[in-house]
Formats: structure tokens, sequence, C-alpha cells
């Protein structure tokens, strides 16, 4: 089969599967303090910080 050319693909509406297809992933910081401003700035009042690698942190609400 003949390779189409990007534009004749897309004047042809032939680009197949559009966008990602993947859950989105928690929000994780470098720092104790970013994490901490971020909770600050949503308005989360109960929160705990994990600690998932050693310079990755995330909050997990309780």
């Amino acid at each position: 089969m003949v390779k189409i050319h990007t534009r004749a693909k897309r004047k042809l509406k032939m680009q197949g599967v559009t966008g990602r297809k993947r859950a989105s992933r928690p929000k994780t910081f470098k720092t104790k303090k970013s994490a901490e401003t971020y909770a600050e700035e949503k308005g989360i009042k109960s929160y705990e910080l994990v600690y998932l690698q050693e310079n990755k942190i995330r909050i997990q609400k309780k």
C-alpha cells in the first residue's frame, strides 16, 4: 500500500485514533513545601504527604 502524505490524511480524515487513552495520574511534587502550598491553594484541609520515591511526594486526602 502506498504511503499517504500527512496533508492528504488530514484532508481525507484518515488519521485513525486521536489522543491518549491513558488514565490520569496523581500530581507529584519535588519538595514538601511545594506540596503544602498546592494543597493550600486548592483548599484541601486534611491531607497526608506520601513519599513515593526519593524526590517525589504525593498528597493523599484523608
